[in-house]
């Protein structure tokens, strides 16, 4: 083959391509950018999702506007707490209120602990923010007791998750 220009050009074009191949093409792996990220709490009763008090008097609010659900007794007049090895319904033990601009899917999971933690519905479809009852649903709450020790206090992590179906 005769070295001329254009053997040339082919040959240093033909090496700047195969050493930009083996080197990488100037692209990054890692980028690291600060922004400003701006989130306001609120209340159960006014968050994204609310939840609200039903009509039982075991559901109430904390002070800091937390519902709050108390099996323990403390507010009753004789009992000490439940009863174990039974089934407990709460009926309209809470409302969980849509005030998103977009759908969600309500769903339910407890801590696995040996109080079980029921409702019903199991599940919802709540609608964007509305003027009418589209927006929100009304809960019972069945707690089961069955193989709990007597005499003893359960802290049980009731987990309400909303997702976006828009």
């Amino acid at each position: 083959m005769r070295m001329n220009r254009r053997n040339v050009l082919v040959g240093l074009g033909g090496i700047v391509a195969s050493g930009g191949a083996l080197l990488g093409t100037g692209a990054f792996s890692t980028v690291e950018a600060q922004r400003t990220v701006t989130v306001d709490t609120a209340g159960d009763a006014s968050a994204l999702i609310a939840l609200n008090e039903g009509s039982s008097s075991m559901v109430t609010t904390d002070g800091d506007g937390l519902l709050q659900i108390d099996l323990s007794g403390s507010n009753w007049n004789d009992a000490s707490g439940v009863n174990s090895d039974a089934t407990i319904t709460i009926t309209d033990a809470f409302t969980v209120e849509n005030n998103s601009d977009d759908p969600v899917d309500i769903s339910f999971s407890d801590d696995g602990s040996d109080v079980g933690l029921t409702l019903t519905p199991s599940t919802a479809s709540l609608q964007a923010s509305a003027s009418d009852d589209s927006d929100q649903q009304s809960f019972d709450l069945e707690v089961d007791t069955s193989g709990a020790a007597t005499d003893a206090t359960f802290d049980v992590t009731l987990t309400i998750t909303a997702t976006n179906t828009a």
